[in-house]
């Protein structure tokens, strides 16, 4: 009895811990993000992908340079049904009421967790 809720509290303790480390690790990485410490493009965009995962949203959205109301959208979950339930949430906040969001290319990859779209806002 006496070991069950030691081994209880050992648990609670270590996911704790756990918690503890990957709000340290987000708070490190949005203050070099701020700072501007980060001149290379790819480590920058790593480090925002890394932050919307540890973060409550779990989607970015960005415009295409050189396209009007092209979008690229990154999905970020290891199940396929919240990938799919962020995707609808993506999709409604790109673009307004009177204009359709339209999927031009999708890369889905279940390995990673991850899903690009590309989509485009076009009249209704």
């Amino acid at each position: 009895m006496n070991s069950s809720a030691e081994s209880k509290r050992r648990q609670n303790y270590l996911i704790n811990v756990v918690l503890n480390m990957k709000k340290l690790f987000l708070l490190s990485l949005t203050a070099f993000a701020l700072t501007g410490c980060m001149p290379n493009k790819q480590l920058t965009k790593t480090v925002d992908e890394l932050t919307q995962r540890f973060a409550g949203k779990k989607y970015s959205i960005e415009p295409i340079k050189g396209e009007d109301e092209q979008y690229l959208v990154r999905i970020f979950n290891t199940d396929v049904k919240k990938r799919r339930l962020n995707r609808q949430i993506a999709m409604s906040e790109i673009c307004p009421y009177s204009k359709f969001a339209e999927v031009l290319a999708e890369k889905e990859d279940h390995k990673n967790g991850k899903t690009q779209l590309v989509v485009w806002c076009r009249p209704k």
